[in-house]
């Protein structure tokens, strides 16, 4: 295995299912998803192949609207 930084293991459905489990858990669990960003798409837009790669961005937004909202507004804040 290259020392490249990345872990791969291999899982026992495809990545077009496991993107699609990983997303439907997230929604189960009322988790936001933010967006999903497909990489083999964009390669495909511009005549490059790549296997199928996807960015899921998630999260709680009403948890981070606070921390932002005390990072923005603490004293001596560069946003202020």
């Amino acid at each position: 295995m290259p020392d490249d930084g990345f872990v791969t293991i291999r899982g026992a459905h495809s990545a077009r299912e496991a993107i699609a489990r990983v997303k439907a858990e997230l929604d189960a669990k009322g988790v936001t998803v933010f967006t999903k960003i497909d990489h083999a798409a964009g390669a495909v837009a511009v005549g490059l192949p790549l296997r199928p790669t996807a960015l899921i961005i998630f999260g709680a937004h009403d948890a981070q609207a606070r921390r932002l909202y005390k990072l923005v507004s603490a004293p001596g804040s560069a946003f202020r």
